[in-house]
């Protein structure tokens, strides 16, 4: 699965840097160019069967005043 991940965001990524160039170049907001990245990551997971999963450009957020983060190895966030 690791490789798979890596592979998606790789393909996004590239994808992503070759449309978006103008724009980051430009200095456009890094909120911008995270929405950006996610709409990316969006269709090639989608290609690549993961459509239960989403992009979530906004991770960090704060909930309940607890920083929400990914547990290495586990399919659950700890909160």
């Amino acid at each position: 699965m690791d490789d798979q991940i890596n592979e998606i965001f790789s393909e996004a990524f590239n994808h992503f840097l070759s449309q978006e160039r103008s724009n980051i170049l430009n200095g456009v907001a890094e909120r911008n160019l995270c929405g950006r990245l996610a709409i990316y990551l969006e269709r090639v997971k989608d290609n690549a069967g993961l459509s239960a999963y989403y992009s979530d450009t906004e991770y960090n957020r704060k909930q309940n005043g607890k920083v929400k983060t990914a547990v290495s190895g586990e399919t659950d966030l700890s909160w």
